[in-house]
């Protein structure tokens, strides 16, 4: 919820909740990362953070107001700033941008791309470069590296960024701030790994180009993790908030 001059305003949550269940105006919120925010002091702390982002982001607009523009060059100062490119035009030769959405794909035109399936993908394509079409299933981004699950159907792969002379970190920030479930394109070389967490466990990507092809909504109201969530996990997340070990419960 933001207020008239654009920074979020606290809302109490709704006290005709049921009992467990965190709500604010009887709807469930998440956090920018797309989790379900279950307890009033989480919330409160999520609104506090982004009241501070605000303020620090007006600053900094400011700021570079009155050094004159300039932007452009890549890799100096400003680590923080916001990774902001225009549509990225995909139609023949690679292009010059290695990250960034694409301009709408109208059909009207070939790409001369062959796409894996990411059920596809095993050791015996070790050194090999692919492109993957699939969905965001979750990102982990710190400093100069970051990770992607990448998902098609059931089938998950874990693509992998670090800092370097063809991985700029200004592409690590922008794979990192991706919600779930957005589309993208991944081109990237094949390696052997042990990746537990992932269905294709012998292999990881190591992300070479990515684009957006479409963005998912922050926030989507039920998320894979919702769907995979056991009777069980929500039955001890209860018992946790009974007990006084947790700040809420799952939300059946």
């Amino acid at each position: 919820v933001l207020s008239s001059r654009g920074t979020p305003a606290f809302v109490m949550a709704d006290a005709a909740a049921p009992e467990g269940e965190f709500l604010v105006e009887g709807k469930p919120v998440f956090d920018d990362a797309g989790a379900r925010i279950i307890s009033k002091g989480a919330y409160k702390k999520f609104i506090a953070k982004k009241e501070k982002d605000a303020k620090k982001a007006a600053h900094k607009e400011a700021a570079g107001g009155e050094a004159g523009g300039g932007g452009g060059g890549g890799g100096g100062g400003g680590g923080e700033a916001a990774v902001v490119l225009g549509p990225v035009t995909y139609t023949g030769a690679e292009p010059e941008q290695l990250f960034g959405d694409l301009k709408l794909v109208q059909s009207n035109q070939k790409t001369g791309r062959v796409f894996t399936h990411v059920s596809k993908l095993d050791a015996t394509l070790d050194g090999q470069e692919v492109w993957l079409r699939a969905r965001v299933h979750n990102t982990r981004a710190k400093g100069n590296n970051c990770f992607v699950v990448l998902r098609t159907a059931g089938a998950t792969v874990q693509g992998a960024m670090f800092k370097s002379d063809t991985v700029p970190k200004e592409m690590i920030k922008f794979a990192g701030a991706l919600s779930k479930e957005t589309v993208v394109d991944v081109k990237g070389l094949v390696v052997k790994a042990d990746v537990k967490s992932c269905t294709q466990n012998d292999i990881e990507i190591s992300v070479l180009r990515i684009y957006v092809i479409s963005r998912a909504d922050v926030g989507l109201p039920m998320q894979i993790d919702d769907a995979g969530r056991s009777e069980g996990e929500v039955v001890e997340s209860e018992r946790k908030l009974a007990a006084g070990e947790g700040d809420g419960a799952y939300v059946r």
